[in-house]
């Protein structure tokens, strides 16, 4: 599928972090498969052309469970990787912020 230019960079790194996620994460956890459905959302957001903002909307969810993680006692992941998930998709939602269509 075609991805927009403006979201071209977004979505390489979204797309790296999925392959990512799969690799740490058990796919047996509940936490876990709502990542990998809120990223697969998020994918689809991108490819669809969606307005930025709708975009940021899909990346929320993701944001705010790798937040939780960071200091949950769940073994989902270690923190310290959780908070460098947090980091990076916020990081992706600033982006989308800068967008001139924002």
């Amino acid at each position: 599928m075609s991805v927009n230019a403006q979201y071209q960079s977004v979505y390489n790194q979204v797309k790296d972090l999925e392959f990512r996620l799969h690799d740490l994460l058990d796919e047996n956890n509940s936490v876990a498969n709502e990542i990998f459905r809120a990223v697969d959302r998020l994918i689809h957001e991108l490819e669809v052309n969606e307005s930025p903002r709708d975009v940021e909307e899909a990346m929320k969810p993701i944001i705010k469970t790798f937040e939780n993680l960071k200091r949950s006692e769940q073994e989902v992941m270690p923190p310290s990787q959780a908070d460098t998930m947090f980091r990076t998709f916020e990081k992706m939602r600033q982006q989308l912020r800068g967008m001139d269509n924002y």
